[in-house]
């Protein structure tokens, strides 16, 4: 199939869904789906700096996260609700010098949770804008992994943000969404586990704050509405 075709297929399935589906966001307006995030970023450095005395390294980072939701809307094209999912990352580093080699990696497995406000706009019938308040906590453990040797640590986290996205109804109670986009604070804490050569208390905490527009913040998801 060569693309012109391609694109004539998509252009007209999306003209047959204007004229074939419609939002109805009222008041009492039930809602329940699920967010799915997948993202992964790989960079492979051949050389460093001068001043390094690493000569070549391997970076990776994946995050998946399941976010099941449900929602009510309270007014007119105003809904909130929750989120209940599950949030995993990984992330492994790897050096190489003369005289040494590194390879550490990092999981961590999360409980998550969600509270959030959304404010919806009607484009056409099919196209909705929104911008949605939310927030959020997770707790669980990170395990991380060095040569021979294994650590634990207690996660904890919270933050809040607002984000803007977009929902394309594709029949009369089905939209799928998207957002891109954050504004707003998150905080992360870590304790370690079975670490009786650390004083006791210690912590490390990891702030973020501001804007970001990567694909980072990339979401995907599906919501009925009924």
């Amino acid at each position: 199939m060569n693309k012109s075709l391609s694109l004539t297929i998509f252009l007209s399935l999306l003209f047959l869904i204007s004229f074939t589906s419609h939002a109805q966001f009222s008041k009492g307006t039930k809602q329940a789906g699920g967010n799915l995030k997948f993202y992964r970023t790989v960079v492979n450095n051949e050389y460093t700096t001068p001043v390094s005395f690493v000569q070549q390294s391997i970076n990776e980072n994946s995050e998946i996260k399941i976010l099941p939701r449900a929602g009510l809307f309270i007014y007119d094209n105003f809904s909130v609700g929750v989120s209940v999912g599950f949030v995993n990352n990984y992330t492994r580093t790897k050096s190489s010098a003369p005289q040494f080699n590194i390879d550490q990696r990092t999981a961590s497995n999360l409980a998550a949770t969600q509270v959030f406000g959304r404010y919806h706009v009607n484009i056409t019938d099919h196209l909705i804008l929104f911008g949605e308040g939310f927030a959020n906590s997770n707790f669980g453990k990170e395990k991380t992994t060095v040569v021979a040797n294994e650590y634990e640590e207690k996660v904890v986290g919270f933050g809040v943000g607002v984000k803007p996205g977009i929902i394309l109804m594709i029949s009369e109670k089905i939209g799928l969404e998207t957002s891109i986009g954050l504004l707003g604070y998150q905080q992360e804490t870590r304790k370690p586990i079975d670490r009786p050569e650390l004083p006791i208390g210690n912590t490390n905490t990891q702030r973020d704050y501001g804007l970001s527009l990567s694909l980072a913040t990339l979401d995907f998801g599906m919501q009925y509405y009924f």
